[in-house]
């Protein structure tokens, strides 16, 4: 069974909080409802977020349910919603992207760091082997030189 969405005002007297940021909804705020869980979906609680703190897997999910995010239950009936309910979708998925790059961007900076680190390394223990040869030669042609060689 398919995961349930639904897009609507709270109810009027009804004040529930977001599950990601914990605020209270507005009277007037849309948010969007889920059962996403077997043990929900037909007939469990609705989890609600305000529409601006959904993540973009739930959007993403939602998408594939219904075909587009302004087709889930409720967006047609409520005057506004379909703009509201697409840049919430769109500002998420560019959030996501934003992330994404980020972590990329960390993920390589953090490679080449060690691989400078590993670069450094290694040519301090060159330049340790180059100066551990030259002690010894200049031992060995002090050992000659005092042996009368």
């Amino acid at each position: 069974m398919d995961p349930s969405y639904i897009i609507e005002k709270p109810k009027e007297g009804v004040k529930g909080k977001c599950l990601v940021c914990k605020l209270l909804f507005p009277d007037d705020e849309i948010r969007l409802g889920y059962r996403e869980t077997d043990a929900t979906i037909e007939k469990g609680p609705w989890k609600w977020n305000h529409i601006t703190c959904v993540p973009i897997d739930r959007w993403d999910t939602a998408e594939e349910v219904y075909g587009d995010v302004t087709e889930i239950p409720g967006v047609a009936a409520t005057e506004g919603a379909a703009a509201r309910v697409g840049m919430a979708h769109s500002n998420a998925r560019a959030s996501a992207d934003h992330h994404a790059k980020k972590t990329a961007d960390e993920t390589i900076a953090q490679h080449a760091a060690k691989e400078e680190e590993a670069s450094r390394k290694q040519a301090e223990k060159a330049k340790a082997k180059a100066e551990a040869k030259r002690v010894a030669e200049e031992e060995e042609r002090r050992q000659a030189a005092a042996s009368g060689g």
